[in-house]
């Protein structure tokens, strides 16, 4: 009796210690709240992608012409701007954030980007671009495309310059 009195204790202890996993509808919420979308439309719109076609033409030897660059920027544009990188996109953050923070911790950073202060970081482009810094820093393997990303590439920029 002892023994099942000391386990459902236990048991009950380690179950409040343990917090929920994110919902479905909470993940979607934060990703909603974050403003993920208009991010992703502003990020293609901005002159991020020039620096990136400028490393594309270097690192495949491409004649430096402006038509060259026009059509590779664009194409790159094109890409960020299509449905389907946003919602791969959206769909690799919801899993992080699924699985990685609880409910609780979800509600809590829905409540505070819906303060003036949590809107405006959201809002303010030299705090995103200190955010994207630091994660480079953090995770370096993430600032330079993986080896199926590098291929991916490499065949996306034969079938457009062999056309």
């Amino acid at each position: 009796m002892k023994k099942s009195i000391v386990f459902v204790s236990l048991y009950l202890t380690s179950s409040l210690l343990y917090a929920t996993p994110a919902s479905t509808a909470t993940t979607q919420q934060f990703i909603e709240t974050i403003q993920l979308e208009q991010h992703i439309q502003k990020l293609s719109n901005s002159n991020a992608f020039q620096e990136l076609t400028q490393q594309i033409i270097a690192y495949y030897q491409i004649p430096q012409t402006q038509q060259n660059q026009t059509r590779i920027n664009n194409a790159i544009k094109k890409y960020y701007q299509s449905d389907a990188y946003k919602q791969q996109f959206q769909q690799q953050l919801f899993d992080i954030y699924s699985k990685n923070m609880s409910e609780e911790e979800l509600q809590e950073w829905i409540t505070f980007y819906k303060t003036p202060i949590g809107k405006s970081i959201l809002n303010n482009s030299k705090f995103e671009d200190k955010i994207v810094n630091a994660v480079e820093q953090i995770f370096p393997e993430n600032a330079e495309p993986s080896a199926r990303a590098q291929q991916k590439l490499s065949h996306a920029m034969e079938k457009f310059f062999l056309r």
